[in-house]
This record gives C-alpha cells, sequence and structure tokens, in this order.
C-alpha cells in the first residue's frame, strides 16, 4: 500500500503549487514583514555591517565604529555589499537612512523567496506527492521563516548561499561533475565570507561527499580549490576594507576562542542550543526537535543531516551562544518536518493509520498547528525587529520629516539608540529635543512643552498599568502610535511574554 493511501486525512481539495497566484501573495507577505521589520534583529546586524558601510561611504569615522573594526575580526564582504548597494541608491537620491535599510531587506527577501523556490522544486521529489503542498507551504511561511528572510545580517546572507549549494548537489540535470562541485564550493565560500562559522557546514557537506557520496579526487580538489579562491577574493576585499592585508578570519577565531573575548558577552552551557530549538519557535519547537531525531536514526546518509552535525557539536561546546546562530540552517526546518513525518507514517502499521481516532488526532493536530503558525505569522508582519523600538523612531522620522520636535520621555524610556561614543547613523536623537520626566513631573506636563515645536510625550506600556502616569484632559494628548498592536501582545505572552515589556506610545499634544 502506498504512503498516499495509508495518509488519507492529509489529501486536500486544492494543492498548493510552487508557482502562480499562491507564489505572488508569498511575495507581497514577504514584501510586508520587510516593510514592518525596521531595526534589526541583533546590534551587528547594524553595526557591523551597515555602519561599516557608511564609514567607506565617509559618513562615520572609524573611531566611532564598534570594537571589531579595530580587531579587524570582520569579514567586509558584506559590508562591501552594502557599500555598493548605498552608492547605487545615493544615484536615486535615496539617502534616508530608513529608506536605505527598508531596500535592503526588499533585496534580501527576494534573494530568499528565490532561494527557498529552488529548493523546493529539488528536494520534494524525496517526499511523496500528496505532502507536496504541506512542504511548499511551511517553507515559505513556517512563521519564523519570512522573519529571517528579509534580514540583510550574516547569517541570513550565508545561510542563502548554503541552501542554494545543497540545492545544486541535489540536482541531478548537472551532469559535469567537476563544474557543478567547482560551483558548489564557490557558493560555500560565499557562505563562509559572510559568516565564517558556516565554514562548519561546509566541513559536513565534505565529509558527505566523501564517506557517502564518494566524490573522485579530482572532483574533491575542485570542490575545495573553489572555495579557497573564494577566500582570498575575501582577503582581498579586507584589504580595500582595512587599508593593509589582513587575516580577518584568522582574527576572528583568535580574538573569539583563544582570548575568549566572545565569552564576555555572556556564557551558556552545551545544551542552550537544544534549549532554543525546543522553545524558541513556541510549540513547533518540540516537533523540530524530535523531527531532528527521526531523520538522525532513518536518515543516516542524508546530506543535510550530515551538513549541519558539525555545526550544532561545535555551538554547543563553545560558550558564547545566541539564537541568531542557528539562522543558516533554519531553511531546512520545513523539509525535516515534513520527511520526519512522512518517515513516520511508513514505519506505523496501516491498521493504526487508517483508523478513525487516528484521523481525527491528525486533524486536530493539524488546527492547532495551524493556529500556532498563523499566530506567529501575526506577530512577525506587525512589529518590528529586534526589542521593537526603532519603529518609533521611524514612525516620528517619517511622520514629522520637516518639523522640529520636542520629546518629553516619562521615565528611563527612549526609543533612540544613544550610545558614547555615537556609532549609529540612523536610529540616533541627532537634532531633537530630549526633556525626561518622571512621576512627579509628569503631573506639570505643559511645563515641559515648547513653542514653535511638535511636542511628543513618549511612555512605556508599563507606567501607563501601573498607572504610574495621570493622563489628565487639559494635557490635551491624542496617542497616535504604538509599537506593539494589542492583538500582538496577546500573541506576544504566548511566545514570549518578555517582549511585551518593550511597549511604547507616543502621544502628540493637539496644542
Amino acid at each position: 500500500m502506498t504512503l498516499s493511501k495509508l495518509m488519507p486525512q492529509l489529501k486536500t481539495n486544492i494543492a498548493i503549487k510552487n508557482s502562480g497566484l499562491f507564489f505572488y501573495l508569498i511575495c507581497v507577505f514577504y514584501l510586508l514583514v520587510a516593510f514592518k521589520s525596521s531595526g534589526y534583529h541583533q546590534e551587528d546586524e547594524h553595526f557591523q555591517i551597515i555602519e561599516f558601510a557608511n564609514y567607506k561611504l565617509g559618513l562615520i569615522p572609524d573611531y566611532k565604529l564598534a570594537w571589531e573594526f579595530p580587531a579587524q575580526i570582520r569579514p567586509t564582504l558584506q559590508p562591501a555589499i552594502c557599500f555598493a548597494l548605498f552608492k547605487l541608491f545615493g544615484y536615486f537620491n535615496i539617502t534616508n537612512g530608513y529608506d536605505l535599510t527598508l531596500l535592503l531587506r526588499i533585496l534580501t527577501a527576494i534573494f530568499s523567496l528565490a532561494t527557498i523556490r529552488v529548493f523546493i522544486n529539488q528536494y520534494k521529489v524525496n517526499l511523496t506527492d500528496n505532502l507536496h503542498s504541506y512542504f511548499v507551504f511551511i517553507s515559505y511561511l513556517l512563521w519564523f521563516i519570512p522573519f529571517i528572510s528579509v534580514r540583510f545580517s550574516s547569517e541570513t546572507l550565508s545561510g542563502l548561499c548554503y541552501i542554494i549549494a545543497l540545492t545544486l548537489i541535489q540536482n541531478s540535470k548537472l551532469k559535469d561533475q567537476t563544474s557543478k562541485y567547482f560551483l558548489v564550493g564557490t557558493l560555500l565560500g560565499f557562505s563562509i565570507l559572510f559568516r565564517y562559522q558556516s565554514g562548519l557546514l561546509c566541513l559536513g557537506i565534505f565529509a558527505w561527499l566523501v564517506y557517502i557520496k564518494k566524490l573522485n579526487l579530482k572532483t574533491l580538489l575542485t570542490f575545495c580549490l573553489s572555495i579557497v579562491i573564494i577566500l582570498a577574493y575575501g582577503i582581498l576585499i579586507d584589504k580595500w576594507f582595512y587599508g593593509e592585508f589582513v587575516l580577518s578570519i584568522y582574527n576572528y577565531f583568535y580574538v573569539n576562542l583563544v582570548e575568549g573575548v566572545s565569552s564576555r558577552f555572556g556564557v551558556s552551557p552545551w545544551y542552550e542550543i537544544v534549549l532554543y530549538i525546543i522553545k524558541s519557535p513556541g510549540p513547533i519547537g518540540i516537533l523540530i526537535f524530535l523531527s531532528f531525531w527521526v531523520i538522525l536514526r532513518y536518515h543516516q546518509t542524508n546530506l543535510l543531516l550530515w551538513s549541519i552535525i558539525p555545526f550544532l557539536i561545535v555551538h554547543s561546546i563553545i560558550p558564547h551562544k545566541e539564537l541568531r546562530f542557528l539562522f543558516p540552517i533554519a531553511y531546512l526546518v520545513p523539509y525535516f518536518l515534513v520527511l520526519s513525518y512522512q518517515t513516520i507514517m511508513e514505519k506505523m502499521s496501516t491498521k493504526f493509520i487508517t483508523s478513525t481516532l487516528f484521523r481525527k488526532l491528525i486533524s486536530l493536530a493539524l488546527i492547532f498547528l495551524g493556529i500556532v503558525n498563523f499566530t506567529g505569522l501575526i506577530a512577525i508582519s506587525t512589529t518590528s525587529a529586534g526589542r521593537i523600538k526603532t519603529s518609533v523612531t521611524e514612525y516620528i522620522d517619517r511622520h514629522y520629516p520637516k518639523d522640529k520636535i520636542n520629546l518629553i520621555l516619562f521615565g528611563n524610556v527612549s526609543p533612540y539608540i544613544d550610545w558614547d561614543p555615537l556609532r549609529n547613523s540612523y536610529y540616533n536623537s541627532f537634532g531633537i529635543s530630549k526633556i525626561r520626566v518622571n512621576a512627579k513631573q509628569g503631573s506639570n506636563l505643559l511645563a515641559y512643552k515648547k513653542k514653535g515645536m511638535i511636542n511628543l510625550l513618549i511612555i512605556d506600556d508599563q507606567s501607563i498599568n501601573e498607572g504610574r502616569f495621570n493622563f489628565s484632559e487639559r494635557f490635551n494628548l491624542v496617542e497616535v502610535y504604538q509599537n506593539i498592536p494589542l492583538l500582538t501582545k496577546e500573541i506576544f505572552k504566548i511566545y514570549n511574554p518578555d517582549l511585551n515589556n518593550f511597549g511604547l506610545r507616543v502621544y502628540e499634544f493637539t496644542d
């Protein structure tokens, strides 16, 4: 009996195909996420890429850059790409920082969509026909994938190059093995140049090519040579950027591992990686974790599995861990989920699978997971990235572009990132008047208004909920913006309640 007959509960009346109207709607959604996901998920996404590019553009002096610049540990391929794009955008008079970063996210989204599309087309052949629709759907819309896919970050671009390399290996139409693996190595070389840790993914792929694929020596040498060529190209880019020949890849590992600088930003036990996988995606996390073990048990020669094992082992060993370190392999999750489900169905008895009870359980599980995933998509498409506050600065910039602004900040709250020394070209409060007031001073709020200026009050949700601020009618305040919509706040309570701690509201004085 075929697998499709064993799983009648998964048959659909409308097949989702990786083309046509569905793909068009996916593109629109990704553009929406790119638009809403202002700011950055983690500081490196901004300060080690965009600010590095701004330095080469002459917009910021080197002494105001992050510490990674004097340490010369950052690969500069991505800042160089950013530099070139900003130059190009400048010819069209696009110079506003929020517009520039939006365009970076849109371009990344386009690259991601193209990559996911070709990955689906190559790897769906390993799945039964009735699972193709589910594979297509979650490959684009597993809730955290659109968020990752719009980030102009080293993790995302490195991951996309890695995914294309996997796609080429799977492509049986490329008959010339030498040319094929030269191209695969080239892509993996770029993956490493975007993020040095991705060399671990390359190590896993190389091991698979040797022990499972059993490539001949000539093809293996071609594969390795192409990686070396791209890394040498990266040295030339670093020379242009830093002004001298440096081995940033050596500096990176020496500074972070030998000198232990990365550990100053926090250390975690080895199992933190496991907790990231289980907890961070919400209720879907446990399924992701279980799918890995199913693949490990029943698909021990799987290329994707081999590629990530060194990556996961080493990231478990190193002291400093962050969730974003796993982003390059996030695109494999949909395939692992569907393949593991298919494998489990094949191993179970036909009588149990065709039973009414099993069908009902599967239907309920799919409904539950669908609701969980849908709420996650709402969350990532309605808020900005990271700590969710840069959307406030963008709102002010776009709605009051030529006005003089007087910000009245209640308590310790501020949406702006004013570091000393200033290393931030876009999200700082340069040119804006700021006055900070406490709960006692807030009772006489009108005294802090300034004539001839747009007066805005910024206050956090916690101060409002705890009644620290007295909203008097004489203040004539009108709420004009809040960075976390009410529905999203309820979703955050399920996924990550701490995110609601960053809720901010903007009020404008009407006279």
